[in-house]
Parts: structure tokens; C-alpha cells; sequence
């Protein structure tokens, strides 16, 4: 089933996420999740994304389809990237972001796994973790262009 997606700048996104303490009360959450993260074309999405305050990230990447509980626990060296969010479509916007991170988590079928991660994979994780902490990507961007972004977000309104 699709989910609503939370836009930006619902206060929404600022909320900091729980962790997921029963594995079995997410199970159907994950799947609508995967199937919103589908039918939007996105590489993540964060629970907190869906009015869901939970540490919950699925993402497109083979290699960590479902992170529960997720803790970035290192990161490689920044560069700027090209960066935008299912939370904002249409805006695309240069972050200063690890090329690589290093991850523990819980997958779906409740293993506890590590990983390192690079490339887009890293930026994905990295963007989503941020959701988790009631964070967005518009925050590694000047305060002048979140305001043109509003500005704009109005006019398509009217």
C-alpha cells in the first residue's frame, strides 16, 4: 500500500525517532514502505517520512534494503553532491555529504548486521539517517535559499 509522504516543512520532520523495540509491530509498515519507496522512484525513505517516528530506513540498495535501528558509526571524507528528497520533490540541491559510511542495524528478519557503504549508497543512508534525528538536507544550505525554496513552494500552491 502507498503512504502519504510527509512534505517539507511539516514539523513533522522534526521529530526525532524511537526506536523499533518489537520487530513483528513494523513488519507491515516495511512493506508498505518499500511499496511507497517504489511507486515514488526514490533510493530511501525514512519512516518519519510517513508520520512514523520510528527507526525504520528502506532504500532501493540491494545491499541494505531494510535498516532497523540504524546507527552511522563512522564516515569518510565529504564532498559536495547533488542531493534531493521524496519529502521535497522537484528541488535538487548541493550538501556537503560522506562518500562513505560505515552502519549497524537490524535487518528485516531481525539479524544484527554492520556495513560500509559508498558512492550514492552512503549519501542515501546519510540523508535518511538525518530524518531519524529530526533533520533534513535543507539545513546544509543557506537559510537565503530555504527561503526561495518557500517562496517558490508557495507560488505552485496558488
Amino acid at each position: 500500500m502507498k503512504l502519504h509522504v510527509v512534505q517539507w516543512p511539516s514539523d513533522k520532520l522534526r521529530l526525532v525517532s524511537k526506536p523499533v523495540e518489537v520487530l513483528a509491530d513494523v513488519k507491515d509498515l516495511i512493506v508498505d514502505m518499500q511499496d511507497t519507496l517504489k511507486a515514488l522512484k526514490g533510493l530511501g525513505l525514512a519512516a518519519v517520512q510517513v508520520g512514523i517516528p520510528v527507526r525504520l530506513i528502506v532504500t532501493d540498495f540491494p545491499e541494505m534494503p531494510v535498516l532497523i535501528n540504524p546507527v552511522v558509526t563512522g564516515m569518510g571524507f565529504r564532498k559536495k553532491i547533488r542531493e534531493g528528497c521524496l519529502s521535497l520533490p522537484g528541488f535538487f540541491e548541493e550538501v556537503l555529504r560522506s562518500e562513505a559510511a560505515l552502519v549497524t542495524y537490524v535487518d528485516a528478519a531481525g539479524v544484527d548486521k554492520k556495513l560500509v557503504v559508498e558512492g550514492v549508497a552512503a549519501q542515501c543512508l546519510l540523508h535518511e539517517a538525518e530524518h531519524l534525528a529530526g533533520h533534513f538536507f535543507l539545513e546544509h544550505v543557506s537559510s537565503a535559499r530555504r527561503d526561495a525554496i518557500r517562496v517558490q513552494l508557495r507560488r505552485r500552491k496558488q
